[in-house]
């Protein structure tokens, strides 16, 4: 390889070939020499296989040689990697002649964190090798098949190429209405599946859709583009926004990008209140968005990283994901405290044995930061399995919220009175007659809400039910219809204070000065379980159990991240 000590860039690495005597070389005809050969490895945010084949490379008067990447003498082994895992990265290579002049060299496998010839420890497989990625270059392009209509659907097309010699991290891509004023707002999803839904759902914006989208244009390896790999993104066009323009029968759009190199400062203050989900509580948003913003950081080009590494992390668990809001909400759940633990504390107070279905009342406490915080009927944090509700919002939209906060939302069907669409992947069906909404599940399991939204009753195939009775809007009876039932009494401000089952077993439960805190719950065999939590005010673990002391004398004792 011609010059001194020159780096020549591949498609996807960067290499420098040295001879015996520590300086580039070049290769004649029918000459053999020993070369140690260094690759500049690209970052890759996860593992993929390395194939040491051969490179032809050109020299300055024309001549084609090749380097023969098939015979390897030495080898320098990241640390901690076994034989299966590894292929040599740097080794000392012999060189070949009459291969043909081509890049077939692919990437790193494994993740190198300490180089075992130097101990040094890096922080990055970046670190290691050396290699910066590019910055975004090149411009997005955006196909759009002629003949759009506010009442049809179709396929857009975006394209982005990167154009560096670079490994670079993924651009976000920015599709939104050019003219809302004048065309109207387009429905846009980039999953295919709902765009029938979106087409027929009578709520002005159905779920799963947006007038805009926010897109990581990731290549093969998810967060990162190669050098010279173009990505096709379709975008799935189902309307118009409801009520149509019929003035204007155009529709236009506008396509922009953000790098992972931009310093404009995002300015979180205004964006705090816009982006709080509907059901969170605002003491809990406060930590939550905190975390959030310290995980993102201060610019756009922080925030785009913050995406991109999402990618990755999901890439590497399966899932090819290029939807920014649903990488956004995977760090909204992680600044919520995801974990491999959901429930940190659970018991069934009551249980009776009854046909089809078994009569139980049972509570739990969630893991995550948000369900810390909002009081209900057994204090901050604590959920039941009798938690079921139904919202109707302006449009029509109708969300079911379960035990522990699960969302479920269906949309109004604009072709059949009365019948809603269920959200992608969810096969329960909503109907509403006369202001009663029964959602039938895939199992024939049915559930009736009553007008104002509380669960009327639960029944399976059988005709089992069980019913659910109020008092004051607080839920004080189950009854099965085999005649079993479980009484709930509450205190003065409106906390459980007793379960009691048809048999005469009842279980009591004590709060704190304020409360706010379930303390103790004492079950019919004079059993106690004793819970005690953080109360510091504005903590990031605030309401959080702390410890759990079960009849018996065990103990369980919980400490968290600040």
């Amino acid at each position: 390889m011609p010059g001194s000590n020159t780096w020549v860039t591949g498609k996807y690495f960067s290499i420098l070939a040295l001879g015996s005597g520590g300086q580039s070389t070049v290769l004649r005809p029918g000459q053999t020499e020993t070369m140690t050969v260094k690759l500049r490895v690209p970052f890759r945010p996860e593992p993929v296989q390395i194939i040491l084949s051969s490179l032809g490379a050109s020299a300055d008067d024309g001549i084609a040689t090749a380097i023969d990447f098939t015979q390897v003498e030495a080898e320098v082994r990241p640390e901690g990697l076994t034989d299966a895992q590894w292929t040599p990265i740097w080794a000392n290579l012999k060189s070949r002649m009459g291969q043909t002049w081509g890049d077939y060299v692919t990437l790193l496998r494994g993740d190198a964190r300490k180089c075992a010839d130097s101990g040094k420890t890096v922080a990055s497989v970046r670190e290691l090798f050396g290699m910066e990625m590019d910055r975004a270059q090149g411009r997005p392009v955006l196909i759009v098949p002629s003949g759009l209509a506010p009442d049809s659907t179709a396929t857009l097309f975006i394209e982005y190429t990167n154009v560096s010699s670079q490994v670079m991290a993924a651009p976000l891509l920015l599709l939104s209405p050019g003219d809302a004023e004048a065309s109207g707002k387009p429905l846009l999803t980039l999953d295919a599946s709902p765009v029938k839904t979106g087409l027929w759902a009578s709520s002005s914006l159905p779920e799963g859709f947006s007038t805009s989208l926010q897109i990581i244009a990731s290549g093969t390896t998810p967060g990162v583009l190669q050098p010279g790999e173009t990505v096709r993104i379709p975008v799935y066009y189902a309307g118009m926004q409801q009520p149509w323009n019929s003035s204007n029968g155009s529709v236009t759009f506008s396509l922009g990008m953000l790098t992972a190199d931009n310093t404009a400062a995002i300015d979180w203050a205004s964006l705090k209140d816009g982006m709080r989900p509907a059901a969170m509580d605002t003491e809990a948003w406060n930590v939550v968005w905190n975390n959030l913003v310290t995980q993102t950081g201060a610019t756009w080009g922080s925030y785009v990283t913050m995406l991109d590494d999402n990618a990755a992390a999901l890439g590497r668990l399966g899932e090819r994901i290029m939807d920014a809001g649903t990488l956004l909400a995977f760090e909204f759940a992680q600044a919520d405290g995801l974990g491999p633990v959901r429930t940190l504390a659970a018991s069934v107070d009551a249980s009776l044995q009854a046909p089809g279905m078994n009569l139980t009342f049972a509570r739990f406490f969630l893991a995550g930061i948000s369900s810390r915080h909002g009081t209900g009927i057994l204090g901050e944090g604590w959920s039941y399995n009798w938690d079921y509700s139904l919202a109707t919002a302006t449009g029509g939209t109708v969300t079911i919220t379960g035990p522990g906060g699960t969302l479920r939302t269906f949309q109004p069907d604009s072709q059949h009175a009365g019948a809603y669409i269920a959200g992608t992947g969810d096969y329960g069906t909503l109907t509403a007659t006369g202001g009663v909404y029964t959602l039938t599940e895939k199992d024939g399991g049915i559930y009736t809400f009553l007008a104002d939204g509380r669960l009327d009753y639960v029944q399976d195939t059988n005709a089992n039910r069980i019913t659910c009775g109020y008092t004051n809007g607080l839920l004080t009876s189950l009854t099965h219809s085999a005649g079993q039932g479980i009484q709930i009494a509450y205190n003065a401000s409106g906390r459980v204070q007793t379960v009691t089952d048809s048999t005469g077993r009842a279980t009591t439960y004590a709060y704190d000065a304020t409360g706010e805190h379930l303390l103790t719950v004492t079950d019919y065999t004079g059993d106690v379980t004793t819970y005690t939590y953080n109360t510091t005010a504005g903590s990031q673990a605030e309401n959080a159990i702390t410890s759990i002391a079960y009849p018996g004398g065990m103990h369980e004792y919980f400490t968290y991240d600040s």
